[in-house]
């Protein structure tokens, strides 16, 4: 398994366009996309790129023997931690699901910073609505804070819904 960062190397993006309509179709045809990016703000593979450009996400793409497993991403970076974001395809079942979650971990708090490693603290907020991502978070070791209502609005539904708030640390 390969986890592929989406980063700008000499003024070239890592991964092309092509991998961008993948990954975005990967959700259209599971029905994840909804859920995932329930704002509204992807609505397109090119939406989903530019989203990935943006200094404030951390992209990562996880490829098994030529096939794209999922994605992962960080962003609201502050101090020591950062909100860890997953979204893996409907191939990915049971133990090898976990694997890749426990991978992902792994890979971001190694990540150097400037007295150790950056990060001490995964974040995960998720809406009540997606108990999949719940369930799967806990499974990987995050552990829930509580609750707070109204907090996710999700657009395509056009209703509120309480944020599950979790936690893992290094």
């Amino acid at each position: 398994m390969d986890l592929i960062p989406y980063v700008k190397i000499d003024n070239e993006w890592s991964l092309g366009d092509d991998v961008f309509l993948l990954a975005f179709s990967l959700m259209v045809r599971d029905r994840t996309l909804e859920d995932v990016f329930y704002d509204g703000g992807v609505k397109t593979a090119r939406d989903l790129q530019i989203m990935f450009q943006d200094s404030v996400n951390l992209p990562v793409f996880i490829v098994e023997d030529g096939s794209l497993l999922g994605i992962a991403w960080l962003n609201g970076l502050i101090g020591s931690s950062a909100m860890a974001h997953f979204c893996l395809y409907r191939e990915v079942v049971g133990e090898k699901s976990l694997e890749i979650g426990n991978k992902m971990i792994d890979y971001w708090f190694d990540f150097p910073g400037e007295q150790g490693k950056l990060f001490d603290v995964l974040i995960g907020m998720i809406p009540s609505f997606n108990s999949k991502a719940i369930n799967y978070v806990q499974k990987i070791g995050f552990v829930k804070v509580g609750e707070i209502p109204f907090v996710a609005h999700h657009k395509y539904k056009n209703k509120k819904y309480p944020m599950i708030i979790t936690y893992r640390i290094r």
